[in-house]
């Protein structure tokens, strides 16, 4: 696992070879038997850079936190200059769980005396005595018992790794994702069926939320990924475009009289309902006017799309909304549709900051693009 992250982390099989102090032939062959061991390819095949597959990029992410353990483990519990290897950090946990070498050896199909062998390195490795006698039994010393939550760390982390292999149950990957009131409002059960089907593996665990505090949750760790309008991004994103929709100035008829098409400053000298300085949507209305160099009176409406229709349908003021979300509302003279010399647009975009879930991302963002449709 050690040269496999070596690879990923110098970006080269020479480079990995010169940081692991080995040569470049048998780096390559600790990878092949990783990949043989998992049974699913580690790297895309045909690249001249280690670039992870989808199902590699889960792998990665769970032996990192296996090797990340065992680290901690190994800190704690060795002697300067001893480590201890998965099979002696077998035994010594199910000797613990279970109360006695025969069990243990049993549950690692393996003999006693091989079970007592490893029972005995791990111990010769450690800084102090883990059993509270000379003989291999449970009981373990108090430092025993606190090295015992050490292994079950890494125990736990390699169970993991080991679920995702192909001859066990298909793995489930969990996605966190953000999404806007938009789009779960009109493409996103769409998206959500299509995942399903090309993707059964990927679980989407959805948040809806406007655009700044998605961004926010996005850069912190909280979310996987997001999709959001261009306004939004940060240098710090991967960005994929995703699709773009039409906006529209809405208001309560007869608002302007029987004029059908209005200027951004006759637009102005009405209230605008916004969602909050953190939407997209505002963002993507006061560049319009500042570009104008108009400066209109803001009004916090709801961070609902549908509540604020319901504030313009009363009059309380102008808003930019998505042109096709509210058509049914036009045609029952509800609201009424402002056309202007600059009708707003948005550009939407799935994004992420984390380079190693690149396939995953991408994966996820062919699916949006195919049902994309505001």
């Amino acid at each position: 696992m050690a040269a496999v992250h070596a690879v990923v982390d110098m970006g080269s099989y020479r480079d990995a070879a010169a940081k692991l102090r080995l040569a470049q032939s048998v780096v390559s062959a600790h990878v092949q038997n990783f990949e043989q061991w998992f049974d699913y390819p580690i790297f895309k095949a045909g690249l001249r850079a280690p670039v992870p597959t989808m199902e590699g990029e889960e792998a990665l992410r769970c032996s990192r936190n296996v090797l990340h353990r065992h680290e901690q483990l190994v800190q704690f519990a060795c002697k300067s200059d001893a480590s201890l290897t998965l099979r002696q950090i077998e035994a010594f946990y199910w000797l613990a769980n279970l109360g006695s070498v025969v069990q243990a050896a049993d549950k690692l199909n393996i003999t006693q005396a091989a079970t007592s062998r490893r029972l005995q390195e791990f111990s010769a490795r450690c800084l102090l005595p883990v059993f509270a006698t000379s003989r291999q039994s449970s009981v373990l010393t108090n430092f025993g018992t606190r090295v015992l939550k050490y292994c079950e760390a890494v125990m736990h982390a390699f169970g993991e790794l080991r679920a995702r292999r192909s001859d066990a149950h298909t793995p489930e990957t969990v996605l966190h994702i953000g999404i806007t009131e938009l789009v779960a409002l009109t493409w996103f059960p769409a998206f959500v069926r299509g995942l399903k089907e090309a993707h059964p593996s990927i679980v989407l665990h959805p948040d809806v939320d406007i655009a700044t505090s998605l961004q926010e949750k996005l850069l912190t760790g909280q979310l996987d990924a997001v999709i959001i309008p261009q306004p939004a991004l940060t240098v710090d994103m991967t960005p994929i475009k995703i699709g773009s929709t039409a906006f529209a100035w809405f208001c309560a008829p007869g608002t302007f009289g029987t004029r059908k098409r209005i200027s951004l400053f006759a637009l102005a000298s009405k209230p605008l309902l916004v969602q909050g300085r953190a939407s997209g949507i505002t963002m993507i209305a006061q560049q319009l006017f500042s570009r104008a160099g108009l400066a209109p009176r803001q009004v916090f409406g709801s961070n609902s799309l549908v509540a604020l229709a319901g504030l313009i349908e009363s009059g309380i003021g102008v808003s930019c909304l998505p042109r096709s979300l509210f058509s049914d509302l036009v045609k029952q003279k509800r609201l009424q549709i402002i056309e202007s010399t600059t009708p707003p647009k948005a550009t939407y975009y799935l994004a992420f900051v984390n380079r190693k879930q690149s396939s995953l991302c991408s994966a996820v963002a062919v699916i949006a693009k195919k049902t994309c449709q505001f």
